[in-house]
């Protein structure tokens, strides 16, 4: 947790990711100007402001994993009752959401009512 911020232990559980820190970036080691990495670009917000996922036996098993594990940890697991406490929902907050029946990691860019995100 960055210095001068603090958690709020009735808002938010301990081991969440508070809204103004950062998931580290992946570092893509080993690979050289010229070399070919299979992407797909998953989202795009302008030319210059966009998300690349990688492809590959490995990384697609590895995604998969992840999603099945979240769509149990918040449908069936302990995550079924982590909410955000009404008014503790920030722009930045990382979150787990759910989309087309599925839960994916998220993160909150917009806020437009007091209960409906972007």
């Amino acid at each position: 947790m960055r210095r001068g911020l603090v958690k709020d232990r009735g808002v938010f559980p301990d081991d969440c990711i508070h809204y103004m820190e950062r998931i580290p970036r992946l570092e893509l080691g080993g690979l050289r100007a010229g070399d070919m990495l299979e992407v797909t670009l998953a989202e795009v917000y302008s030319p210059s402001h966009f998300w690349l996922q990688r492809l590959g036996p490995h990384h697609d098993v590895a995604m998969h994993a992840l999603m099945d594990e979240m769509t149990e940890y918040y449908s069936r697991g302990a995550g079924c009752s982590r909410r955000l406490a009404r008014g503790a929902v920030r722009v930045g907050h990382h979150v787990g959401a759910r989309y087309e029946g599925d839960w994916h990691r998220a993160r909150i860019v917009q806020l437009l009512a007091h209960d409906t995100v972007k």
